[in-house]
């Protein structure tokens, strides 16, 4: 009663009023709050195996069309990130300007490069060469004049450069300036934190493009019980983010198996533009890699299947059939 009375004295005197309060298996402690206040929100920590999620949901909001989902929440020293359950409107604008892809053979297959601000999946097994075509999309687009942000989420930065200066690609060109390695186990955060985290970064650093290696390592931020539909999800939101910003996104994604070649445990290859597929063969005893562009929206691709060969001319594809 006495609460009520409060309120009341408060809403007389124009003053808006903020109240905590604690609850026990989701009611509140007194039973009244939720009657009384003209909005409530209710917040929950919950945990998916060790991975901890902080959750809002809004309950009531008089004379308001509020959201009834609930809603994942970070607490950072940057303040309050709030991330919607469902992706941006798709209403954003889109470039038709190409971008090359640094492979002068790659831009002839996929028909004069990638659109800027469009999506790029690079996908295929252990060795089949993805880190080195992104890492070679990278340097060039820092040799163009643009910005680019790079997500090494199974390497350290030194390690990265070093391993592509053998495959004559020197990332050190550009470090610090025109490219940002930023090297990060997954696991080390919830995807909530990871979303924030690289959505701050492409708000500092404003990059032209940016490229995720890979972007199934963040899967296993996911937690235990959800972590495909939990990577998924942070996706979408994450190029979508992107997207209405025209940036340019390149992801590799690894393949388990060889059989598997044409998918993608996340269910994440309709929601790209142009899908790379990167095959290790056996002919005569020797391995080889392949390279086919098995989709490019908007593009007259070609649909060969193409060596890929690692030289000191550089990178380069030889047509074939297999």
């Amino acid at each position: 009663m006495e609460l009520r009375h409060l309120i009341s004295w408060l809403n007389g005197m124009g003053v808006t009023s903020v109240f905590t309060a604690g609850d026990s298996g989701g009611k509140p402690t007194h039973g009244l709050e939720d009657y009384i206040s003209d909005c409530v929100i209710h917040l929950t920590h919950t945990f998916d195996g060790e991975v901890g999620t902080r959750h809002m949901r809004i309950v009531k909001y008089r004379g308001s069309s509020h959201g009834l989902n609930r809603y994942p929440f970070l607490i950072n020293e940057r303040g309050i990130s709030i991330f919607p359950i469902t992706s941006l409107k798709l209403d954003y604008s889109v470039s038709r300007e190409l971008v090359s892809t640094g492979i002068p053979d790659l831009d002839d297959m996929l028909g004069g490069g990638v659109y800027r601000g469009s999506s790029v999946l690079i996908s295929g097994t252990t060795g089949a060469g993805k880190t080195t075509l992104l890492s070679k999309f990278a340097y060039e687009a820092c040799r163009r004049g643009e910005r680019c942000l790079y997500f090494a989420n199974e390497e350290p930065a030194d390690q990265v450069i070093r391993n592509m200066e053998s495959v004559g690609i020197h990332l050190t060109d550009y470090i610090d300036d025109k490219l940002m390695i930023h090297a990060d186990r997954p696991t080390s955060l919830g995807l909530e934190s990871h979303l924030t985290e690289m959505q701050d970064l492409v708000m500092d650093f404003k990059p032209d493009t940016v490229l995720v290696d890979p972007v199934t390592g963040l899967a296993a931020a996911g937690g235990p019980s959800h972590r495909a539909s939990n990577a998924k999800n942070l996706f979408i939101k994450f190029t979508d983010f992107l997207k209405s910003r025209g940036v340019t996104s390149l992801f590799t994604y690894l393949i388990r198996s060889q059989d598997t070649v044409t998918k993608t445990e996340l269910e994440i290859s309709s929601l790209i533009d142009t899908w790379i597929v990167l095959e290790h063969v056996r002919t005569n005893g020797d391995y080889k890699r392949l390279l086919r562009i098995l989709k490019s929206r908007g593009m007259n691709h070609s649909s060969s299947i193409a060596e890929l060969k690692f030289t000191e001319r550089g990178i380069l594809l030889k047509g074939g059939s297999w």
